[in-house]
């Protein structure tokens, strides 16, 4: 019997060796996902006549957005004045550029006095942009100027606020003919992300 409990410990001890020589390292595997958003190209002009700049995506998209021009400014003399500002935003890496053009201004006649004639129209340059730097536009150009407001390479997004100024051609101005007494003409910025 001693044999035997001696045999079967050695057994026991070879059992418990062998567990030790054969026993396999846990496996670690791994489950993973990829995931995907679209992000859309986002741009935006407003015409205002606040002057701080916006403070991200909500002041232009937001119900927070800056407060945009929603009536006639009135221009009444023949020194550069200013109108509003132009603010700006983009998420394009490829840069951000508006076409500048303008009506010159013009006050419809009654049919009684000459049928649908105008009068003579009154000129105008439209100045964007902070002195020394500014884009010009005049009216009646054959083609408007472009003002590129983000320049492609740039990362992020890019927001910014220029100035905007209109002078009279005096000449125009005070050789207008009056009817209703009220010129009106329209400053158009057609804005594309490049």
């Amino acid at each position: 019997m001693k044999k035997m409990k001696k045999t079967i410990a050695i057994l026991l001890v070879l059992v418990i060796a062998m567990a030790g020589v054969f026993a396999v390292d846990p496996v670690t595997s791994t489950a993973a996902m990829d995931i995907t958003t679209e992000i859309s190209r986002q741009s935006k002009i407003i015409l205002s006549s606040q002057t701080a700049i916006g403070t991200g995506y909500s002041s232009f998209f937001g119900a927070s957005a800056i407060t945009p021009i929603t009536s006639a400014v009135p221009v009444a003399t023949t020194a550069k004045t200013p109108i509003g500002n132009l603010h700006y935003f983009t998420n394009s890496t490829t840069g951000l550029t508006a076409t500048i053009t303008a009506t010159q201004l013009t006050d419809t006649l009654a049919p009684e006095q000459t049928g649908t004639a105008t009068t003579t129209p009154i000129k105008y340059t439209v100045y964007v942009g902070n002195a020394g730097s500014e884009v010009t536009y005049v009216t009646g150009a054959a083609s408007g100027t472009t003002l590129t407001l983000v320049a492609s390479g740039t990362t992020g997004i890019s927001m910014g606020v220029l100035p905007m100024n209109v002078q009279l051609n005096e000449n125009d101005f005070n050789n207008a003919a009056v009817a209703t007494g009220t010129y009106t003409g329209t400053i158009t910025f057609t804005y594309t992300s490049n």
